[in-house]
């Protein structure tokens, strides 16, 4: 019988923590990482401990970065064995969650690495938000991150049906083929459409963007929104966690979103694949005003 093992990041949601995006099995990746490797997503950069790549990043002021919470927090782990759909599998479930220390991870931009001074995790991740969607943390760096062009923050509610580019760092992976692709902390761009907003509100605003990974020859995986495909079409997933999703607004990008989770359907997967699934990204224009007075 296959053994499947999944790492459980968030207990509302089954996340592969070993990718980065997920891909069109019928693109070259090559294409996907032209796109990220453009100069003005240099904003985008990896957040490191123990050497190792955790997560992704935006620079939106010279020592200030955004990323999302659940990055920098820590769990110790204990395997549990499930049966789903007559598949054996042994989730790896964290508990003792707890804030990691801030000194512990560096952040790079460009290749070169920069230390934390301070971070602040937004207070109802923590404590007020059930669903963990106000998945948001401020670092501020111990010196500036120069020559870098800096995306603008969205201060508008209007993301709806909005196409965008998804950028992070990872392991990618084809959509459908049985293999990761032998790259380390890979910077993949992606393509995808804001199918539907949802979330913890504040101030009546929902938190959380939403997408789904369209199959460019079949509709009937589709879970959200219109079901063809973008050309670039991609799923985020572990390592994307805290990268951004831009759009381009009077020739500025424009930072919408930040990577935040993917719902995984274990029966789905069984029948497309990753297409279908669906994520989710911590939506700024919610979150706007509180970014900037604190970087005040």
């Amino acid at each position: 019988m296959k053994v499947l093992t999944f790492v459980i990041i968030n207990l509302q949601f089954w996340t592969i923590s070993m990718l980065g995006g997920v891909i069109r099995d019928d693109v070259n990746i090559n294409k996907y990482t032209t796109l990220a490797n453009q100069s003005r997503f240099d904003c985008v950069g990896e957040i490191i401990r123990d050497n190792e790549v955790v997560g992704s990043c935006v620079l939106i002021g010279e020592k200030y970065v955004v990323s999302t919470a659940h990055v920098f927090i820590e769990h110790d782990f204990k395997s549990d064995t499930m049966q789903i759909s007559g598949q054996t599998i042994i989730a790896i479930v964290p508990y003792n969650d707890h804030v990691g220390n801030i000194y512990n991870y560096t952040f790079r931009f460009k290749g070169k690495k920069y230390d934390a001074e301070k971070m602040l995790i937004h207070p109802l991740y923590l404590d007020s938000d059930p669903n963990r969607s106000c998945d948001l943390v401020l670092i501020t760096l111990k010196s500036q991150a120069k020559g870098i062009t800096l995306p603008l923050l969205c201060n508008t509610f209007d993301e709806l049906h909005s196409t965008y580019i998804g950028v992070g760092f990872g392991k990618p992976a084809f959509a459908t083929k049985n293999q990761i692709i032998p790259n380390k902390s890979l910077k993949i761009a992606g393509e995808n459409v804001v199918d539907s907003i949802t979330g913890f509100e504040i101030d009546g605003n929902k938190s959380v963007l939403m997408s789904d990974f369209d199959c460019p020859w079949t509709n009937n995986c589709n879970s959200m929104g219109d079901s063809i495909p973008k050309n670039l079409e991609y799923l985020c997933s572990g390592g994307d966690s805290g990268g951004g999703i831009f759009r381009t607004s009077n020739k500025q990008l424009v930072l919408i979103g930040l990577t935040s989770l993917t719902n995984f359907d274990i029966q789905l997967q069984a029948k497309s694949g990753y297409y279908g699934q669906t994520m989710g990204f911590l939506r700024i224009s919610t979150f706007n005003k509180w970014i900037l007075n604190n970087m005040k």
